[in-house]
Formats: structure tokens, sequence, C-alpha cells
């Protein structure tokens, strides 16, 4: 009986300090023949890793670390990283799987810092959205307007924030009446 219980607490102990998570890396191989880069970016949840050495690429059937650039974009208040771009090297005639390790037992060993000039492939890296940031204008002039402005939508939590501090208010004057 003790041995069940034993058994029973180490395994939910093993899932709540989950060392590793895994994403894979979706992307179509490009008609070109040989080397090119695939490029991605990951958001992670607030305390997840704190450094990109925590993060690395894999092939999904061998497990062989794939070297890898990492950048990171955005970090959450309490420093940890909220989002990072991976560009990682592929080729055409050697098609595989990737996934993603991250996690703090996660120990990246095979990285780079300079890149060839290669073509990029977009990735959806865990099912987010593929992003194309590269546009091909051969001829012509784009004017982008981003506005800045703030919207109502923007403080939509004023409301209900309102509501709180009249209730609040409220009672406590209704209490100090009836105390009296």
């Amino acid at each position: 009986m003790w041995k069940k219980i034993i058994f029973f607490v180490f395994f939910i102990i093993k899932i709540i300090v989950k060392g590793s998570e895994n994403l894979s890396v979706d992307f179509s191989y490009p008609d070109l023949k040989g080397d090119f880069y695939v490029n991605g970016k990951i958001s992670f949840p607030s305390g997840s890793i704190y450094s990109d050495n925590n993060i690395s690429v894999y092939d999904s059937k061998t497990h062989e670390e794939i070297p890898s650039k990492i950048t990171i974009t955005e970090k959450w208040p309490d420093s940890s990283i909220l989002e990072v771009e991976i560009l990682f090297l592929a080729n055409t005639e050697k098609q595989r799987k990737y996934i993603i390790s991250y996690g703090k037992d996660i120990k990246r060993k095979k990285k780079f810092t300079q890149t060839a000039v290669l073509p990029i492939i977009s990735a959806s890296i865990g099912k987010t959205p593929q992003t194309n940031e590269i546009i091909n204008m051969p001829v012509g002039e784009l004017l982008v307007k981003v506005d800045k402005s703030p919207d109502i939508r923007y403080y939509w939590y004023t409301v209900p924030m309102f509501a709180l501090i009249f209730l609040t208010l409220y009672r406590a004057r209704k209490t100090l009446k009836n105390e009296k």
C-alpha cells in the first residue's frame, strides 16, 4: 500500500516539475536544392526560461541537436524570456522533422552567430501562424501609416475597476452609518 502511495506522489511531483516542453516546427521544403535557413518566433509563458541556452533545436527522429542562432526579442518584467527568434540550417536533400525543446533542464551545445547568405524559409513553431515579413515589390512606392492613438477598447478594464471601487465605498459608507 505504501509503495503505491509513494509511487503516486513521485508521479505527481514529476508531472508538476516537468523538465522540458517540445514544440513542433512546421514549414514547407522549398524547390531549391541545398541548404537554407528556417526562421520562426516563439513566445514563452512568464517564468518558464531565463536564458537562450535553455532552448534547443533537435531532429525529431534521431534527437540530434541542430546548431541554431537564437535572438531574444522581448522579456517579461521578471526578466524571463517572452519571445525569441530562432534560425537554424536545413537541407532539401536531407529532409527532417524538427522539434524545439525548452526548459530549465535543456542545455544548448550547438550554436552559431555568423550566418551565410542563404534563402530563409518562415516556419510555424508550436502551431503558431507563419509570418511573412518580406515584401517583394520591384517597382513603386509603399506608404505605411501606423496609428498609435489610444482607442477606447484599450481601456476596457477601467469599467469593472470603477464599479468595484464604487461598491466598496458604498458598502463602507453604509456600514459606518449602521454602526452609528
